[in-house]
């Protein structure tokens, strides 16, 4: 009966531990699929467009990877930066 409990119980918090790492894979997945279609993007050298093309693949990649994140399962209130912020200045 005990080994039964153990595992109903490690069952239980499975949920709750995965909810934890939710948003911040989602947020890896929606970045790793942004770096792969930013690759597919045109090269910036290329002379009939001078980079156009690939400024207007690299922009529909970013727009895709925001609505990637507002899609994401938020564990903990997402910034509106994707970027950490620095730590306040000591004056040291």
């Amino acid at each position: 009966m005990r080994p039964l409990r153990i595992l109903f119980m490690a069952m239980a918090m499975l949920p709750a531990a995965a909810f934890a790492q939710g948003y911040d894979d989602c947020k890896l997945t929606c970045a790793a699929d942004r770096d792969t279609r930013n690759m597919s993007c045109p090269s910036p050298y290329d002379a009939n467009n001078a980079g156009q093309e690939r400024r207007q693949c690299i922009d529909d990649s970013q727009a895709t990877y925001k609505e990637c994140i507002r899609q994401c399962p938020a564990s903990t209130p997402p910034s509106s930066s994707e970027e950490p912020t620095a730590p306040p200045a000591t004056g040291y």
